[in-house]
């Protein structure tokens, strides 16, 4: 019973298969006639933004390239380490004292609590 269930199943999807094949969309027409459009009457939009961009990138570039390799990865460092956690505890009394706590301050393993909700 199982086998013929599953061949009905499976003939189905195929007879809807070939429905999708044969019932195509007109979406590429539809498609091509937005991107014309778009081309034609958004070119001002477009140049401005691509003006924008590529004022954007190239400032980024350029102060990148200015400063000093070795400055700019301490400043990238620095910069880690302040947006990280830097309260986080030493490795040596993470090691000695079991996980650290959330960033609420509740310990989310507390002793006799891990593994319950």
């Amino acid at each position: 019973m199982a086998d013929g269930c599953s061949r009905a199943f499976f003939s189905i999807g195929r007879m809807s298969d070939m429905w999708i094949a044969q019932e195509k969309l007109p979406l590429g027409e539809h498609i091509a006639r937005h991107v014309e459009w778009l081309t034609e009457h958004g070119a001002g939009i477009f140049n401005a933004i691509s003006l924008l961009l590529s004022g954007v990138i190239t400032a980024f570039t350029s102060a990148l390239l200015w400063l000093n390799p070795l400055a700019l990865i301490a400043i990238f460092a620095l910069l880690a380490y302040y947006i990280g956690d830097h309260h986080a505890r030493r490795p040596a009394d993470s090691l000695r004292n079991g996980p650290s706590p959330d960033r609420t301050g509740r310990g989310r393993y507390r002793s006799g609590h891990i593994g319950r909700r």
